[in-house]
């Protein structure tokens, strides 16, 4: 891994996937229990904040830093897809430390969200 190096991924939610995330935090806002026209909810933005962190984990990062802005809601069965970059990577004898940015991005190329996050590797 170096800087510059991008990692994408691709999820659809669906409504058992948000279902689930009510039941663990709690979050019962109409928007994401009450279907619009199309019979679509509104993810939880934590829910799509999901996908940076799976890349993340597949890096072993121990996350230290998160930070996300959401532009628009992300529906029930729409594909999003997330790339992540790395921005920099400082490495050091017992650890290398790396600060990521990333978009979420729908599939009518709409800008949903973005943020970045910093964390550690293990050595």
């Amino acid at each position: 891994m170096v800087q510059g190096d991008t990692f994408t991924i691709k999820r659809v939610f669906t409504k058992a996937d948000v279902e689930k995330f009510i039941e663990i935090s709690g979050d019962r806002n109409q928007h994401h229990i009450t279907p619009d026209a199309n019979d679509r909810v509104v993810v939880h933005g934590l829910l799509t904040a999901t996908l940076p962190s799976i890349v993340g984990g597949q890096m072993s990062v121990n996350g230290r830093e998160f930070h996300v802005e959401w532009f628009k809601p992300v529906y029930t069965d729409e594909e999003i897809e997330c790339t992540i970059t790395i921005d920099k990577l400082e490495h050091q004898p017992t650890k290398t430390k790396i600060t990521a940015s990333f978009e979420i991005f729908n599939q009518y190329n709409d800008r949903v969200a973005g943020g970045h996050f910093f964390g550690l590797i293990a050595v």
